[in-house]
C-alpha cells in the first residue's frame, strides 16, 4: 500500500509513459516577460547581497558584544569589501570561460551559489571570537563568490533585459 501510495505522487512507478512526461516538462522561463525578468534579477541581486549585509552588520555587532576591539572587527569589515573592489579581474575569466549544459551565465551563478551555501556551512560552527583569522578568511571566500555571482549577474542582466528594463 505505501508503495503504491509513493507511486502516485511521483507519478514515475504508477504509470511510464506519465512519468517520462514528467521528466519532460519544461521549467517556466522566467526571463521570457518583463515581470519574470525583473523578480529573477531581484531575486539573484538578494542572493548575493544579503552575505555581505549581514556578515558587516550582524556579525561585526557581534563581535563587538563577545568583546573584540575595534581594530579586529574594522580589519574584519575591510575584508568583506577587498573581493568587490577585484570584480574587474573575475569580468574576462566569466565571459570566457561557459558550459554546454548550463550556458555562459548560470554556469557562474549556479557555481557561485553552491559554493557561498559551502562556505557558509563550513563557517557555521567556527568560534569567530576565538579564531577571527580563520574566520576572517572563511568570509573572504564568501565574499569572493558573491562578487563573482555579480560580475555574472551583470553580464546576464546586460544581454537578456531590455533597454528600458535596465
Amino acid at each position: 500500500v505505501r508503495a503504491s501510495r509513493r507511486e502516485r505522487h511521483d507519478g514515475a512507478g504508477a504509470d511510464p509513459v506519465l512519468g517520462s512526461l514528467l521528466m519532460r516538462l519544461p521549467l517556466p522561463d522566467w526571463l521570457a516577460t518583463r515581470w519574470g525578468r525583473i523578480t529573477a534579477f531581484f531575486l539573484l541581486y538578494v542572493t548575493e547581497g544579503i552575505p555581505l549585509g549581514f556578515t558587516a552588520t550582524a556579525i561585526a555587532t557581534q563581535m563587538r558584544r563577545q568583546g573584540l576591539g575595534p581594530a579586529e572587527i574594522g580589519a574584519f569589515v575591510a575584508s568583506l569589501y577587498l573581493p568587490w573592489a577585484w570584480k574587474w579581474v573575475a569580468g574576462p575569466i566569466v565571459d570566457t570561460f561557459a558550459s554546454d549544459r548550463l550556458g555562459r551565465r548560470r554556469m557562474w551563478i549556479v557555481g557561485m551559489q553552491l559554493g557561498m551555501i559551502a562556505v557558509l556551512l563550513f563557517a557555521l560552527p567556527v568560534d569567530f571570537v576565538n579564531n577571527i583569522g580563520f574566520f576572517t578568511s572563511l568570509i573572504l571566500i564568501l565574499n569572493s563568490f558573491g562578487a563573482v555571482q555579480d560580475v555574472a549577474i551583470d553580464a546576464l542582466a546586460t544581454q537578456v533585459l531590455h533597454e528600458d528594463e535596465r
